[in-house]
C-alpha cells in the first residue's frame, strides 16, 4: 500500500468508541468436502500444514448466498448452498488445459464469478463462467506476468485488477495500480481506486503515518477511468492506528466488501468497520479471532473476512474432523 501525506483533511468523521459483542452466530461445515490429510503430520493442530491448505482456497458468495470455493490443489472450484450443501463444481482442467497455476483467486458479480489464475502471485489467466459454464478467457493488458497480481473484484459492471510492482518504478504508482476491465474484458483504463458502488460512486484505501483512511468521490461525468487527483473527494473515514506512527499488526486494515445497501466494510482481522456514505452511518463490529480459538478449530491472523449481497460477515477457516482426525473439514463461521 502506498502512504500519502496530507496537508489538510475534510469531512473527517470520528468513530466512537463503540463496539458490539463478538459472536458466531452460524458454523457453515462445507458437506462433503475434505481439506488437507494430516497423517504425515506429528501434530494433528499443524501449523503449518494448516496455514498452507488456507493458503491454496479462496470464497467468495453470489447474490443468492452461494458459496464459492476455490481449490488450487485440485484444481476446481465447489459450490454449496447458503447451509453448505454440495451443489456442482468446476474443474479447470476441462476449460484451461495445459496451463500451470498454483493460486485461484475469485469473485462473484450479478451472474458472473470472475477466475483469477495465478502462477505463485504471477498472472496467468482471467476466466469468466456464468452458471458454472465458461464463457469467455481474458488477456490481460501488460504490465504481466512480471507484476504480482494481488486482488480481483467486480463491482458496477467493470473489473478491477490490483497489482504490486516486482520492483520499486514510480510510473507505476502514477499511473495506477489497479486495472480496470468491462464485465466483457475489455480494457478500460488505470486508476487508484478498489471500488466503485452501483451509483459510480468511488472509493479509495490509503494511509499516513498516523491513521487508515476510506476516501469517497463523486462519479466522474465522463466514461473514462481517471485516477482519484481528478475526481472530487466528498467524504472520509480516518481510524487511527492504535501505535502512533508505527504500523502494528491490529493497524493493518483491508477491505472487505460492500453490500446492496451500499455500505462499506473494513477490517484489520481484530474488528471490522461498517460505514455508509449515503447516510453516515457507521458501525464497529468487535471481532478477534485468538478470543475463539479452541482445541477444534483453527483461525489464523490473516485470514481475509468476507462480505455477502446482504451483508452477512464470513470467515474460511478449518474445524477438526473427530470422526477420522487425520481430517480437517473446511468450514464458514457467520460472524454477527
Amino acid at each position: 500500500m502506498k502512504y500519502y501525506f496530507f496537508k489538510t483533511m475534510i469531512c473527517i468523521l470520528v468513530l466512537p468508541s463503540i463496539f458490539f459483542s463478538q459472536n458466531i452466530t452460524k458454523t457453515i461445515i462445507l458437506d462433503n468436502y475434505k481439506t488437507i490429510n494430516a497423517q504425515n503430520s506429528k501434530n494433528i493442530n499443524d501449523k503449518t500444514l494448516m496455514q498452507k491448505d488456507l493458503f491454496y482456497k479462496d470464497v467468495t458468495f453470489d447474490n443468492e448466498q452461494r458459496i464459492y470455493l476455490s481449490d488450487a490443489i485440485s484444481k476446481k472450484i465447489l459450490v454449496f448452498n447458503r447451509n453448505g450443501k454440495f451443489d456442482s463444481e468446476i474443474n479447470l482442467n476441462n476449460d484451461v488445459n495445459n496451463i500451470d497455476f498454483t493460486q485461484i483467486k475469485i469473485c462473484s458479480y450479478k451472474d458472473n464469478l470472475y477466475v483469477l489464475l495465478l502462477n505463485g502471485e504471477f498472472y496467468v489467466k482471467l476466466v469468466k463462467y456464468i452458471k458454472g459454464k465458461m464463457v469467455q478467457n481474458f488477456e490481460l493488458e501488460n504490465p504481466s506476468p512480471i507484476d504480482r497480481n494481488i486482488n480481483v473484484t467486480a463491482n458496477n459492471d467493470k473489473i478491477f485488477v490490483t497489482i504490486a510492482p516486482s520492483a520499486l518504478d514510480p510510473r507505476y504508482y502514477e499511473k495506477g495500480l489497479v486495472f480496470v476491465y468491462s464485465t466483457d474484458g475489455d480494457f478500460l483504463g488505470r486508476t487508484d481506486y478498489f471500488y466503485e458502488d452501483e451509483n459510480g460512486r468511488i472509493y479509495k484505501s490509503t494511509g499516513d503515518k498516523n491513521n487508515y483512511y476510506i476516501q469517497i468521490f463523486e462519479a466522474p461525468k465522463t466514461k473514462k477511468i481517471l485516477m482519484t487527483k481528478d475526481l472530487k473527494k466528498i467524504d472520509e473515514i480516518a481510524i487511527p492506528y492504535i501505535q502512533s506512527g508505527k504500523i502494528s499488526n491490529q493497524d493493518r486494515w483491508y477491505y472487505v466488501g460492500h453490500d446492496e445497501q451500499n455500505n462499506i466494510y473494513v477490517s484489520n482481522n481484530y474488528k471490522v468497520l461498517k460505514y455508509n456514505s449515503y447516510t453516515k452511518l457507521k458501525k464497529e463490529i468487535y471481532f478477534d479471532a485468538n478470543n475463539i480459538r479452541n482445541n477444534d478449530l483453527f483461525i489464523t491472523n490473516n485470514t481475509k473476512i468476507r462480505c455477502d449481497f446482504t451483508g452477512k460477515l464470513f470467515l474460511l477457516e478449518l474445524k477438526i474432523d473427530h470422526k477420522n482426525e487425520q481430517n480437517f473439514n473446511t468450514i464458514i463461521l457467520q460472524i454477527d
